[in-house]
């Protein structure tokens, strides 16, 4: 299992923010290419297609004679027999948060600390190296794999930009789940403690992410009859959103930041904010994002300039599959973990669209959480997780590549 910590703390070192993770990226490749696996990897058109959604300039790089512009791949065994498709999903991009430098933090004491001023402070290194580890034992074991487990090909797919619930919308658009038969995602922590599992957690919000740019026309401030101000129409936009929000009753609206370039003696003609909206499930999200609509019309209506929302992520609520929620709790009991049936997420994730669409064709999906002691909480420059639950995650992984899906 030493491996299995080494690869987590290699990837610690190369935290890398959403659509940029070349290098942690290239370290999947170097892993796998000499494996029994194979990559695919995603169409480059796709890049043009969702560019407003990654914010990013094309960057092509090579891998395995093949050019990529977005930092996906999906690894696959074949075991060459009849069975089902089973996959694992995990995340790959760290935070746009520079990781702790203080001698107590052990990335830093035991040098591992990353080396840019982006961090892994949510696990994802932990994912990944789970999957690498599980990888690298199928290669090792193929022969015993083959003749062992019921599952005709085994992939790993590795998603960029789950941060924001940005990547799985893309992911979506490929053929990466189309033979799927059976999915499993992942999470680290959360709140959980070493040596539990949470085989079915509760309270996955659903969100929807946007930028709301709003237009006027420019004017001296002596004269505001000549203009539109963009920023009188955004902050009253604001105050009017924040006003719908209803915890009591599941319904979150927020505004993290709003952006304005001009002078005190100038009408504004654009303002931009960065805001989201959550829910408990997705039929209140979409009540919710009508709602949004309807009072950003109303207060623009007398604006002739107008607005414009651009989604910026999505996620749903999660109904896992029952029959691999008995699955993980078996596993879980036989390996002597200790499993939480009433676990609340109270959070987004964007796996929940890739497990909507593998169960809109009638297969099984499902998201557990592998328990692990943390040292601060998640998204802080102090987080990190004992790896202890690394090898219970391993152990888990391990045995589901062997359970037989009814």
């Amino acid at each position: 299992m030493n491996n299995l910590i080494k690869i987590r703390r290699d990837l610690h070192q190369k935290a890398e923010t959403s659509f940029k993770e070349w290098q942690t990226l290239e370290y999947i490749i170097n892993f796998v290419k000499d494996t029994k696996a194979t990559c695919e990897f995603l169409p480059l058109s796709l890049f043009d297609e969702f560019k407003e959604l990654t914010e990013v300039n094309e960057d092509i790089h090579t891998f395995l004679d093949t050019d990529v512009n977005l930092p996906f791949v999906k690894v696959t065994f074949n075991l060459n027999k009849e069975g089902k498709h089973l996959a694992f999903r995990s995340d790959i991009d760290g935070l746009p948060i520079k990781e702790s430098q203080n001698i107590e933090h052990r990335p830093y004491k035991e040098n591992f600390v990353s080396l840019n001023n982006n961090s892994h402070a949510c696990g994802h290194d932990g994912h990944m190296a789970l999957s690498l580890s599980l990888i690298d034992y199928i290669d090792k074991n193929f022969d015993t794999i083959v003749d062992k487990s019921p599952f005709a090909k085994i992939s790993f797919i590795f998603q960029a930009a789950e941060e924001g619930c940005r990547g799985a919308s893309i992911l979506l658009k490929s053929n990466f789940l189309d033979d799927i038969d059976v999915l499993y995602c992942y999470h680290l922590a959360l709140g959980l403690k070493t040596d539990y599992i949470a085989p079915c957690p509760k309270n996955f919000l659903a969100t929807f992410k946007f930028y709301l740019e709003s237009y006027g026309k420019k004017a001296h401030a002596a004269k505001p009859y000549d203009g539109i101000s963009a920023l009188y129409y955004i902050t009253k936009s604001i105050n009017h959103l924040m006003d719908i929000q209803d915890v009591q009753k599941g319904l979150y609206v927020n505004f993290g930041s709003l952006e304005c370039v001009g002078e005190s003696n100038i009408i504004s003609d654009f303002a931009k904010a960065k805001g989201e909206i959550r829910a408990l499930n997705k039929k209140s999200l979409y009540a919710l994002k009508e709602k949004l609509i309807s009072t950003l019309d109303n207060i623009y209506k007398d604006n002739e300039k107008g607005y414009k929302l651009i989604k910026r992520g999505e996620a749903f609520d999660i109904v896992h599959s029952e029959n691999l929620v008995n699955i993980i709790a078996k596993v879980s009991s036989y390996h002597n973990l200790i499993t939480d049936f009433d676990y609340c997420f109270n959070a987004s994730e964007d796996a929940s669209l890739l497990i909507d669409k593998v169960q809109a064709k009638g297969k099984s999906a499902i998201y557990f959480v592998i328990g692990a002691n943390i040292a601060s909480p998640h998204h802080t420059s102090t987080f990190d997780f004992d790896e202890k639950a690394l090898i219970n995650g391993f152990t888990i992984l391990q045995s589901l590549i062997f359970e037989s899906i009814d």
